[in-house]
Order: structure tokens, then sequence, then C-alpha cells
């Protein structure tokens, strides 16, 4: 089962005339239908079946963010101008879905950076215990290319700056509690 394009569209007709009746009568909004809620899950679910999307492993919480987007800003359809709520919804739930890639991208980049190289922890290692020889096991590392990374989100903006000049993982974390705190 999918979709239904007419269904959809007139089940999101009657909850969002409910709501504005409701708003113009000083109530609380309805309870959105079971109808509207699996259409929801239903697009979102497949989305996260697209190949762009298909090889992530929190695809989940990709897939929650989405839901959790299409259900706070559902009052923007406008149901008399357009009849597609579909698109709109998935709309939605790509944006849910991107942000959650970035916020996974950004939290890969602390640890990557936070991370000691392998030749460091070998170096620690031959300290501690002169005849260890560690394996490739014993010292992997993820793979994350930080300087690609930090070329796209930290570099400067300002047409006469150096494009090789990045902010560094301070000024990162600077930034992220400065965000934090105007929410």
């Amino acid at each position: 089962m999918y979709v239904n394009q007419k269904e959809l569209h007139n089940a999101l007709s009657e909850y969002l005339l409910s709501c504005e009746a409701a708003v113009a009568e000083g109530k609380e909004k309805p309870v959105m239908s079971r109808y509207i809620g699996e259409c929801i899950m239903l697009i979102c679910q497949n989305l996260a079946k697209r190949a762009n999307f298909s090889q992530y492993t929190y695809k989940e919480d990709m897939i929650d963010n989405g839901i959790e987007l299409c259900i706070r800003y559902l009052h923007n359809y406008n149901f008399r101008q357009y009849s597609n709520p579909h698109v709109f919804l998935t709309r939605y739930a790509w944006r849910g879905f991107v942000d959650v890639i970035n916020n996974e991208k950004d939290e890969s980049y602390v640890k990557a950076k936070m991370m000691i190289s392998p030749e460091e922890m070998n170096q620690i290692l031959q300290g501690v215990d002169k005849d260890f020889q560690p394996d490739a096991d014993d010292i992997a590392i993820p793979y994350f290319d930080i300087a690609s990374y930090e070329a796209k989100r930290f570099a400067k903006k300002d047409k006469d700056a150096d494009p090789d000049e990045l902010i560094g993982l301070e000024m990162y974390i600077e930034e992220l509690t400065n965000q934090k705190e105007e929410q």
C-alpha cells in the first residue's frame, strides 16, 4: 500500500479546516487523523529507500526527523491552492533527512579531530611496553576526511581571505555553543 493522492488531499483538507475552525473559536487544535499519520510515515519510509539515503546507518533517525518535520509544518500546506500533498510532505521529509546527515557529519568531524593518529598511538603504546607491536586492528581509526570537511564547512566567506585558511575546532565548538544559547 502506498499513499493515495486524492484521499490524502481530502483528509488534509478536512483536518486543516477543522484546525482553522478550532483556532477561530479559541479552542485547541484537533488531533491529526491516523490516516494522515500513516501516509506521512509511508512517505518517509519510502524516501529512505532512495539510493541517496539507503547507505546511511542512521536511517531510522532520518525517518524520525522527517516525520517530525512533516507533522510540525503540516499547517503550512495550502489545500485551497494545491492538490499534491505528497510533494509537500516529501519536501519536508527530505529536509529532515539532510538535517540528520549534516548533524552526523558534524559529530563525526568532532570525533575525528579528537582522535589520536595511528603514529601517535603507536608511540604511546611503545612508551608503555617496549615489546608491544600493535597490529592494524589495535590502532584502527575510522576514516573521516577532515581536510575536505573543513574546507567545505569552515572556509571563510571573505573574497580577500586565503582559501586555505580554516577555522579551527575551538571556533567550531564556540559556534555550536552560541547556537545552543540562542535557542
